[in-house]
């Protein structure tokens, strides 16, 4: 259940940046899924570096929406497991045994955690990450395009 919610994740990843590509004018034209997480290509006649910033950090911020909302979702509808005991007078000390939320719940918790971590991942300054190609399109400002492809490498 986990491994099909991260991959509905990745692929919902993918369709943030190819969403955004088509809403910037651009002609998105495949998404494809791979072991290595995925990939949006967009063809284009006019390349803006502000196109492909906005492009680029839709797929973060889509997995960002996408963790937090999970977590909302859990916390929120998880049941409380202490809300059908009642407490006995004669014995105060007793306490029902613990008990785990359902497996539906436990991988809603997994998913936005592992959303929220990914995220942050895919943010670092290194290729082919999206911080990587952020970093690159900052660091092209400042010393040029041809030394900025060695920085976040």
């Amino acid at each position: 259940m986990v491994a099909s919610g991260i991959l509905l994740s990745i692929l919902a990843h993918e369709a943030a940046h190819a969403w955004t590509a088509a809403k910037l004018g651009h002609r998105a034209t495949l998404i494809r899924l791979h072991g290595g997480g995925g990939e949006a290509i967009w063809e284009t006649d006019s390349y803006t570096r502000k196109d492909d910033g906005l492009i680029t950090i839709a797929g973060p911020l889509a997995k960002l929406c996408l963790g937090l909302s999970c977590l909302v979702l859990y916390y929120l509808l998880l049941p409380d497991p202490t809300a059908s005991f009642t407490p006995v007078p004669d014995r105060p000390w007793y306490s029902p045994p613990p008990s785990s939320p359902p497996a539906i719940f436990r991988a809603l918790h997994w998913i936005a955690i592992l959303n929220l971590v990914l995220t942050f991942v895919n943010l670092l300054p290194g290729l082919p990450l999206d911080g990587g190609h952020l970093f690159r399109h900052f660091l092209e400002v400042r010393i040029g395009p041809r030394r900025a492809l060695f920085g976040p490498g």
